[in-house]
């Protein structure tokens, strides 16, 4: 599987809902957290953060709710450190047993500090956890990072059922202007493909 571009915006509005889809740059330094990873196109006018003082530069200029479809590796990591950085975040997943679990501020990942930086953010409210049981209206923010699995296939093709599933919860329960940022694995076209989808 290919890559996706580095960013790739565009405005789509299935119905009177808007919805845009993104890629973020997945580059850190090695046995880093990606707290900062949020490199965004000049052309869009956002902000470009380096590793090394991206809290600093974000804390009070940029802070914005979150949310975080999927609690993998990609997912809680992409969660936690931006709550880290101010955001308020939302994580959410389908699995009510792991949701728990992260509530009671255990991570059912491995990854240096992750779980004292689960409960910092848990106790200040910047972090918080859910499934979907009661709706996705409540759950989502202004931007929702898309990090649900891509598992392979019986014929080595990438299973894209999370994916859609996700996108179509997110746009049928979408009210307001939101941006959506796909952090799952996809093929090269798979944005192509949702946008035409919704438009």
């Amino acid at each position: 599987m290919g890559r996706p571009p580095e960013a790739f915006y565009r405005e789509i509005r299935p119905r009177a809902r808007t919805i845009r889809l993104g890629y973020l740059s997945r580059a850190r330094a090695p046995g880093t957290l990606p707290c900062a990873n949020l490199s965004r196109t000049r052309r869009e006018g956002r902000a470009h953060v380096p590793n090394t003082r991206g809290r600093a530069a974000l804390r009070g200029s940029l802070m914005s709710n979150v949310t975080v479809v999927g609690t993998g590796y990609v997912g809680l990591v992409q969660g936690v450190c931006l709550a880290e950085l101010g955001h308020t975040v939302t994580c959410v997943d389908v699995d009510e047993r792991k949701v728990k679990l992260l509530e009671s501020g255990k991570s059912p990942i491995y990854e240096p500090g992750i779980e004292d930086l689960i409960v910092t953010n848990r106790d200040a409210g910047r972090l918080k956890f859910a499934t979907p049981e009661n709706g996705w209206e409540s759950l989502l923010s202004e931007v929702v990072f898309v990090a649900v699995g891509t598992p392979m296939s019986e014929n080595g093709a990438a299973d894209l059922s999370y994916v859609r599933s996700a996108i179509d919860s997110i746009a049928k329960a979408a009210t307001a202007p939101t941006t959506v940022v796909m952090k799952s694995t996809v093929p090269p076209g798979t944005g192509a493909v949702l946008q035409a989808r919704y438009l």
